[in-house]
C-alpha cells in the first residue's frame, strides 16, 4: 500500500488509519443540501462540519422546524410529539454548547492578552536597545501559525467549487475570523495559508467570506444569547443559596420590598463570578426584584403549610 517509494506494511502490521473523509455540501433539485464524500451521500450535516451548537442539537432527539406560518416548533424523533416551547432537553444541550464556546473564548482572550515569548532574534534585538524602525516595534501580537504550502509539492486540487469553498471556510474558521471582521484585514492575515488559493479569484474570495460571516454573526449571536441566559440564570441560583449571607430581609415579613442598592455592595465584596457575569446593572435589578418577588411568595406558602 501507498504511492511510489513508499516501503511496503511488514506481515502482522495493521495499516495506518484511514485519512479523514472530505464532505463536499450540494444541492438536491428540490433545494435541499446533501454531503456528499466521495462514497456515499446524505441530506444529515456530518458531525465533523457541525458548528458547536449544531452538535448540542444533534445530541438530543428533539429537531427544531419552521411552521408555514414562520413560527418555530419543535418535533421529537421517536415519540414524535411537537411543541411550540424549546424542549427543557434541547436548552440544557445548548446552553452547555455557549457556557463550553464562552470559556474558549474567554480562554483565547487570556492567551492573546499575555505576550508571547520573543523569538531568539528579537530577543536579542530587545537586548541590544530600542529600534526606530516600524511604528509598531514593541507590540506583542499572536498569529495563528498558517498552513504553507509546500514548494516542492504540486498544487493542491479541489473536487469542485463547493470543496474549495469548504476549504477556504475552514481556513476563516480555524484562524477565528469573527464576524465583524474587515476583509482586506483578514486577507492580510490569511494570505499565507495554502487554503487561501482554494477560490481563485478575489470576487469569489470575498463571496465565501461573506457567506462566512453571515453564517458566523448568526451563530454568535445565539452563542451570547445562550450565554446571558445561562449567566442570568446562574445569578438567580445565587441569590437563592446567599440572600441571607447579602443580608436580604426575609421578604415574606418585609414591611418594604428590597431593593438591591441594599446589598450591592455586600454582594460584589463576596467576590462570587455570578455577579460580575451579568453585565448589566438594570438586569442585575430585574433580576433581584424577581427572585424577591418569588421568594416571598414560597416563604409565604412554606408558613401557610406550618
Amino acid at each position: 500500500p501507498g504511492g511510489a517509494g513508499a516501503p511496503p506494511v511488514p506481515p502482522g502490521v495493521a495499516p495506518g488509519p484511514a485519512p479523514p473523509r472530505r464532505w463536499t455540501e450540494h444541492r438536491a433539485p428540490d433545494g435541499r443540501s446533501y454531503w456528499n464524500d466521495g462514497a456515499r451521500s446524505t441530506y444529515a450535516k456530518p458531525e465533523e462540519l457541525m458548528t458547536p451548537m449544531e452538535r448540542a442539537d444533534a445530541s438530543t432527539r428533539w429537531r427544531e422546524n419552521r411552521a408555514p406560518d414562520g413560527r418555530v416548533y419543535y418535533y421529537h424523533q421517536d415519540t414524535r410529539e411537537t411543541r411550540w416551547s424549546l424542549p427543557d432537553d434541547l436548552r440544557l444541550a445548548r446552553e452547555a454548547a455557549a457556557r463550553a464556546q464562552s470559556a474558549i473564548a474567554a480562554a483565547a482572550a487570556a492567551r492573546s492578552s499575555s505576550p508571547a515569548p520573543p523569538p531568539p532574534a528579537a530577543a536579542a534585538a530587545a537586548s541590544a536597545g530600542p529600534s526606530t524602525g516600524s511604528p509598531n516595534a514593541g507590540t506583542s501580537a499572536r498569529p495563528r501559525v498558517p498552513r504553507p504550502r509546500d514548494p516542492n509539492a504540486p498544487p493542491r486540487v479541489y473536487a469542485d467549487r463547493e470543496e474549495a469553498k469548504a476549504a477556504f471556510k475552514e481556513l476563516l474558521e480555524d484562524f477565528e475570523i469573527r464576524a465583524g471582521a474587515k476583509w482586506d484585514e483578514t486577507a492580510k492575515q490569511i494570505a499565507a495559508d495554502e487554503r487561501f488559493g482554494a477560490l481563485k479569484t478575489i470576487g469569489d474570495k470575498k463571496q465565501c467570506f461573506n457567506e462566512y460571516q453571515t453564517q458566523r454573526s448568526k451563530h454568535e449571536r445565539e452563542a451570547k444569547r445562550l450565554a446571558d441566559k445561562a449567566a442570568r440564570a446562574d445569578f438567580t441560583a445565587m441569590l437563592d443559596e446567599r440572600w441571607r449571607e447579602f443580608g436580604v430581609e426575609d421578604p415574606s415579613t418585609a414591611r418594604h420590598r428590597p431593593r438591591l442598592r441594599d446589598h450591592a455592595d455586600a454582594i460584589a465584596g463576596s467576590e462570587d463570578p455570578r455577579w460580575s457575569a451579568v453585565k448589566d446593572p438594570r438586569d442585575r435589578e430585574d433580576l433581584f426584584r424577581s427572585f424577591c418577588d418569588a421568594l416571598r411568595v414560597k416563604l409565604r406558602d412554606e408558613k401557610k403549610k406550618n
